[in-house]
Parts: structure tokens; C-alpha cells; sequence
């Protein structure tokens, strides 16, 4: 998979390859983990929980994926809520927090200026890419 930074690429903002492998998958279907575990890819059991699909922390960097089809993304402020649970607030500190839409090739996504005010706080602290993904190959 490559990611680039949001702004589209260019010369000063190249495509970079995104590579780890996870230690272990976890599915877990509360609003709250109970455990926390770097290298490990969480999966929430629910698509209603909170708005992304996975997360996982490598090297000191929190990547948050959100898989999208849809030009426009709504999201919500239940992410930062989320990564600020007591499990997970102490691993977090002093890591990069890169918030990687997965979409289709040639897609872009459309952020509202009312989600932009809802999501300052989290905008603060994560980095937003986009990530290119042809499912039918």
C-alpha cells in the first residue's frame, strides 16, 4: 500500500509505501479496550463503534485507517474520545497519529467545513493521507 499526505502528491509530497506486519489481528466489540498491545492490528466487531475501521501502532506511529468508497466522509468526534481511554492514552504519548483514508484509485475525499470544526482537536494531533487501493487486481 502507498500513502501520501492529503494535499495530493507532488514533488514536495511523494507517495510512501506503508509496510508492517502485524503481530496479530484483534476483533474487539466494546467502545473500550481491554488491553493495548503494539504491532497488533485492532478491528472493532461493530462498523458502528466509532468512525474508522482499524488502527494499529508501528515504530511509534498510530496509523488509523478508514476504508471509503464514498467522495464525502463524514466523521465524527468519537475518534478522539476513543484513542483518549485510559488503555490506550499512555502508549499514545509522543507517538505520530497518521489518519490514512483507503480509497479507490483516482478518488478524493470531500471533507464538510462543518466536520472540520468538529474534528479540531483530533486535526491537531493526526496527520491526514490518502492510501490507493485497486481491489480488482
Amino acid at each position: 500500500m502507498e500513502s501520501q499526505p492529503s494535499s495530493r502528491a507532488d514533488a514536495a509530497n511523494p507517495p510512501f509505501p506503508i509496510q508492517f506486519k502485524p503481530t496479530d489481528t484483534v476483533e474487539y466489540n466494546e467502545s473500550k479496550l481491554s488491553g493495548f498491545q503494539p504491532g497488533v492490528f485492532y478491528v472493532p466487531m461493530s462498523s458502528s463503534q466509532v468512525a474508522f475501521d482499524s488502527f494499529i501502532l508501528v515504530d511509534q506511529v498510530l496509523y488509523i485507517f478508514q476504508f471509503s468508497i464514498s467522495a464525502l466522509h463524514e466523521n465524527t468526534e468519537g475518534i478522539t474520545k476513543f484513542l483518549s481511554q485510559p488503555t490506550l492514552e499512555e502508549k499514545l504519548q509522543g507517538t505520530e497519529w497518521r489518519f490514512v483514508f483507503v480509497i479507490p484509485p483516482g478518488s478524493m475525499i470531500v471533507c464538510s467545513e462543518s466536520n472540520v470544526a468538529k474534528l479540531k482537536g483530533f486535526g491537531d494531533r493526526a496527520r491526514l493521507f490518502t492510501a490507493e487501493i485497486d481491489v480488482h487486481e
